[in-house]
């Protein structure tokens, strides 16, 4: 008898060890189903993850390889994967998207709506624990503009090019282009004095096919092939646009708004240039284009309808700015998103960041900057959260 219980409590052992595995092998595979489902990603490919990242391109040992990297600066988790239906602008708690303090800054945002979720795309400031400051491109998401992810990094931590100012995001065929700008402060601190970029300020751009993973960033050379690199001068706050006959358009800041036409987004051609501030944004709506753009406080408006030729638009645009301490040295860099189709909005929408209580001039140029959020219907009358 004791040895048929033996036995039988050995065969029980087994049976039980088999069953975990197949649980723990089936929860394995479910799990490896719902991330390619829910992220569109094919059989085919291999999953790794890279948590904590700092960049967003793919290292070279991943080369060639079809390889998905989902990398973050916050892992998913369950908060940042609920989807959340659309409830309307009304329910948007605060203004400002991020907040900026004495060590971090939040400047320069671009916007990029797909698949139901918004992409904010930014300049991340921060300020190190011995006082050196570096600039990186950022981004966070949103499915609702309530709710969103942790700022991750796109680029690399470099002082030489400081990564900033994107300008935004297009699609070329499955590929989506970022556009940007360096910004080299080498040896910058939070010392009390603002320095602004060297000379080598140039205009990138990095590709994705999932807004996840990017390339290396990869000079636009705006000037021609002609031009050296060295010899482009000195240029910030790209904005690439493709117009009606397919043609695209690089704004850029320098002499006021250059302007600068491609066939193929490799080969540029100057074609002109407007006055206008910084932060260019170009919006095509009702058969002619809108120009935002940032002079020395509030956003500016030009229209046209050759992309060439420019008229100014009266007022500016500075919000709430008097009532605001967080904006009240400068209101400027506003990205205008058309969100009139997008369920829940129906509005065009307009990011922008402010700096203050100082003027960045004064010293809130690399701390206490933050990214806020208005509407319009029009895209001259505009509304906030919390505004009367």
């Amino acid at each position: 008898m004791s040895r048929r219980r033996s036995l039988l409590y050995k065969l029980h052992r087994v049976v039980t060890f088999s069953c975990l595995v197949g649980v723990l092998t089936s929860l394995a595979a479910y799990g490896e189903g719902v991330t390619r489902a829910e992220n569109n990603i094919p059989g085919n490919k291999e999953i790794r993850w890279m948590q904590g990242s700092q960049h967003g391109y793919q290292p070279p040992s991943y080369a060639g390889r079809d390889v998905v990297l989902e990398e973050n600066g916050g892992q998913r988790t369950a908060s940042t994967e609920k989807k959340v239906e659309a409830h309307g602008l009304s329910c948007i708690p605060d203004v400002r998207i991020l907040k900026g303090d004495d060590r971090t800054a939040y400047r320069d945002p671009a916007v990029w709506y797909e698949n139901g979720t918004f992409h904010l795309f930014f300049t991340l400031v921060e300020t190190e624990s011995d006082k050196s400051v570096f600039s990186y491109v950022a981004m966070v998401e949103s499915q609702d503009l309530v709710h969103w992810t942790t700022p991750r990094k796109l680029t690399l931590r470099d002082g030489m090019k400081d990564y900033s100012s994107p300008g935004n995001v297009v699609a070329d065929g499955a590929d989506r282009i970022l556009c940007f700008q360096s910004y080299p402060r080498p040896g910058n601190r939070d010392d009390g004095v603002v320095r602004y970029a060297n000379q080598t300020a140039r205009l990138f751009t990095m590709r994705s096919r999932d807004l996840r993973s990017w390339s290396a960033p990869r000079l636009i050379k705006v000037k021609g092939p002609a031009v050296t690199e060295q010899d482009m001068g000195r240029m910030i706050d790209p904005y690439l646009l493709r117009d009606r006959q397919g043609s695209w358009w690089c704004f850029y800041k320098q002499r006021g708004a250059s302007i600068a036409r491609s066939d193929d987004l490799e080969n540029w051609t100057p074609v002109g240039r407007t006055d206008a501030g910084e932060n260019v944004c170009v919006l095509e709506t009702d058969g002619r284009y809108v120009m935002f753009h940032s002079p020395r406080n509030g956003i500016g408006r030009k229209t046209s309808t050759d992309l060439l030729h420019w008229t100014d638009e009266p007022g500016l645009i500075t919000l709430g700015q008097k009532e605001w301490s967080w904006a009240a040295g400068r209101l400027t860099a506003g990205a205008v998103l058309d969100g009139r189709r997008i369920p829940g909005v129906g509005k065009y929408l307009l990011f922008f960041h402010g700096s203050g209580p100082r003027r960045e001039s004064e010293g809130d140029f690399d701390r206490n900057a933050s990214i806020g959020l208005a509407w319009s219907d029009d895209l001259e009358n505009w509304s906030w959260p919390g505004c009367r």
